[in-house]
């Protein structure tokens, strides 16, 4: 069973139980043995598949975050096109209140010169720091605080303005932070971010949009239910909003649509954009597209039951999606949260799944699709697979040919960005306390 809450998606497993009678234990570790056997030999049979020469075809560098001999928390990541540098959110200290003395470490935003690849600023925000983004138009980088109500604009390496938003007063002490959203409109030169306090004490969903000419806020447009996650349309100008089971339209300040996809159970997560159809994909478990000339559902994409005979669990969810503009093929990242993963690939033209990629090989235990980001200089799709539970994971490369070409080990991946610079992908490492820089 699954079920959200603040934001985070959790898994609960049912298992039958069956009484062991002593002629029932000797069969019990038999196949106890037989599994264990069975699953390293097969996990080392996929590597040897690889060969040497596609593990090698990542290279693997870490840039340490961490503050004051305090282990840090990377969370996201925003690369600034003006100067160059890459801006990732540190959460900082992961505890609760009680468990840091009262109140949680300050976050930091960490500054990389992606010439050189190190850390040149930890410039001081305001507390559990997340979602960063870039805005263009006034060369400023925007991060959202979501522990005490507060978005933090910073241009080159200092804050230049707190933004307070959220309604009622919810405050690090409260430990009711979910998962906020930032976008930036290039349209109407607005940054859009949903509220703060929306998961305490029964405050609404609202999102606030903010002008950048002035950082103030300029509209507070209410919404159906929770709020977490936000695409812009470039085709009609308008901002999508993930609700709890349902999308919000959002055209300059006013909700002008209201589209019922997913369920109460699987709610929608994440969106891309296909530039070659115009069409929104909302990742809801499944998928659901939006035709964004009418804002209806036009094609509801169910992903296919895990089909080998040694699934836990059949159902298979969707986890990460992203656009190819190179195949143009969409692809969405899915696992059964036990023993397999796949990554499918969407066709534009007929909104088919014209290939399964099964990437059970990789990992395939309690294997999570974590993040997935086109590279423009190469072509190629990277994706991040973890094992949350004992927090390690790999890289991996997929090429427009839909191949595994390279996989290598790797720390925890929460998201990766490219940098258009340098050509290389940055990682965060939530719990390794790093940024990678990932090459090929």
């Amino acid at each position: 069973m699954i079920f959200s809450r603040n934001g985070e998606r959790c898994l609960l497993f049912r298992r039958k139980s069956f009484p062991i009678s002593p002629s029932w234990t000797f069969l019990f570790f038999i196949f106890a043995f037989l599994f264990l056997f069975t699953s390293s030999s097969f996990t080392a049979q996929a590597y040897a598949a690889y060969g040497a020469a596609s593990h090698t075809g990542i290279r693997i560098s870490l840039i340490h975050v961490n503050y004051n001999g305090k282990h840090g928390a990377p969370l996201r990541l925003a690369y600034d096109a003006a100067n160059g540098f890459v801006y990732v959110s540190d959460f900082g200290y992961e505890c609760p209140p009680s468990g840091c003395g009262g109140t949680p470490d300050r976050s930091r935003v960490v500054v990389i010169n992606s010439s050189s690849n190190s850390v040149i600023a930890k410039i001081p925000v305001g507390y559990g720091a997340s979602e960063i983004i870039y805005d263009p138009s006034n060369k400023e980088v925007y991060v959202i605080n979501t522990l005490n109500n507060t978005i933090s604009v910073i241009q080159n390496l200092s804050v230049v303005r707190n933004i307070r938003i959220g309604e009622g007063n919810c405050n690090i002490n409260d430990g009711c932070g979910g998962y906020m959203d930032l976008i930036y409109n290039p349209s109407n030169g607005l940054v859009y971010a949903s509220n703060p306090c929306q998961w305490c004490n029964n405050y609404s969903a609202r999102i606030y949009a903010i002008s950048s000419s002035t950082n103030k806020i300029i509209a507070s447009i209410k919404v159906g239910s929770f709020s977490y996650a936000f695409w812009y349309d470039p085709s009609n100008k308008e901002v999508y909003v993930a609700g709890s089971a349902d999308v919000y339209v959002i055209r300059g300040t006013t909700m002008i649509a209201n589209v019922r996809v997913g369920t109460q159970t699987y709610s929608p997560s994440a969106f891309a954009y296909d530039p070659k159809n115009k069409d929104m994909y909302v990742l809801w478990g499944n998928v659901s597209v939006i035709d964004s000339r009418t804002n209806k559902v036009v094609a509801n994409i169910s992903l296919p039951p895990c089909s080998a005979r040694n699934c836990y669990g059949r159902t298979i969810l969707g986890e990460v999606i992203a656009y190819n503009p190179d195949n143009e093929h969409m692809y969405v990242g899915g696992t059964n949260m036990v023993d397999h993963a796949y990554i499918y690939a969407i066709s534009s033209t007929s909104n088919n799944i014209t290939s399964t990629i099964n990437v059970s090989h990789i990992l395939n235990s309690y294997p999570d699709i974590g993040t997935m980001n086109y590279d423009k200089s190469n072509n190629d799709m990277y994706f991040a697979i973890s094992n949350d539970y004992d927090n390690y994971g790999y890289v991996a490369i997929l090429n427009a040919s839909n191949r595994v070409i390279a996989v290598k080990s790797s720390e925890l991946v929460y998201q990766m960005v490219h940098n258009p610079l340098n050509g290389e992908m940055y990682g965060t490492c939530f719990y390794g306390n790093v940024v990678e820089v990932i090459s090929s």
